[in-house]
């Protein structure tokens, strides 16, 4: 996501019908496409594009907002098809994503979301995906999947390869610690980050206050 440029719907109100439309500006150069076996977007990169204005928009709508416990925010599955290619330098890719619908149960807050991706006006991608709110207590029996100790030597193996995220390319607003565009808002929480009391979102220490999510 390089910039929110619509916004549908009332905040807070954690209704569906919500809806934003935001703009990456994809780069001429990037580590990922000189990475790709192809020179064209890697659909992990696409599904990031698609997926992180869900985050956006969730707490927009103030989807925790409504308890005191702490939460996971988690995608949990999805049905999507590929229309097109993006290419290096391929210009504004514009996603547009709309909350479908919101229930809430045990604590666990789940969302539904229809997200489109566009090239201009081609469409290059469309989702439809679910996400989940969730408490610590719902996760402490789940196993996941088993791991053999050579699987885990190799993930804990140290990597050949580095890419510095630091590194913000110019034209990227990101509100922060070294941020050169202040007053613009932050971006939502990412899979796996938690979201505190009043919207706050936690990760490696680091706090939003909920004046920023306005």
């Amino acid at each position: 996501m390089s910039r929110v440029v619509r916004v549908e719907g009332e905040i807070g109100a954690c209704q569906s019908g919500a809806t934003i439309e935001v703009e990456y500006d994809v780069p001429a150069e990037a580590w990922y496409f000189a990475e790709n076996g192809h020179p064209v977007m890697p659909f992990c990169v696409l599904l990031e594009a698609a997926l992180q204005p869900c985050g956006w928009l969730a707490s927009f709508a103030g989807s925790a907002l409504g308890t005191e416990q702490d939460l996971a925010f988690r995608n949990l599955d999805g049905t999507g098809r590929m229309l097109g290619e993006v290419a290096p330098g391929a210009g504004l890719l514009r996603t547009i994503a709309t909350l479908e619908s919101v229930s809430r149960s045990g604590g666990m807050i789940l969302e539904s979301f229809r997200v489109r991706c566009f090239l201009g006006e081609t469409p290059v991608y469309e989702m439809e995906t679910g996400f989940g709110f969730f408490p610590a207590a719902t996760f402490e029996n789940q196993a996941g999947l088993s791991t053999t100790p050579e699987q885990s030597a190799e993930l804990g193996a140290a990597s050949d390869f580095l890419v510095d995220l630091t590194a913000r390319p110019a034209g990227i607003r990101v509100e922060g610690p070294g941020s050169e565009s202040p007053g613009v808002p932050p971006l939502a929480p990412r899979s796996g980050e938690r979201v505190g009391e009043r919207g706050r979102t936690e990760e490696k220490g680091s706090q939003i206050p909920p004046s920023r999510l306005a």
